[in-house]
């Protein structure tokens, strides 16, 4: 993935964490794992670019021992 694109890189780990979160309200752990690592993987692209970058920070933190 290109750095210039790495807002929409931000907005997707979001995404995938919020969905991931959504199903373990749910119960659903199987499928949240499968999103908390794609968070994680998104965050990490994030991170590459803008090793400064709070949100994929925070997020990554947040995500890491989820799967």
């Amino acid at each position: 993935g290109s750095c210039k694109s790495s807002q929409i890189m931000l907005w997707l780990g979001q995404a995938h964490h919020l969905r991931a979160a959504s199903f373990t309200e749910q119960k659903r752990k199987d499928e949240a794992k499968v999103d908390y690592k794609k968070a994680h993987e998104w965050y990490g692209k994030v991170l590459a670019c803008e090793p400064g970058n709070a949100e994929a920070q925070q997020g990554k933190n947040q995500v890491q021992f989820e799967f």
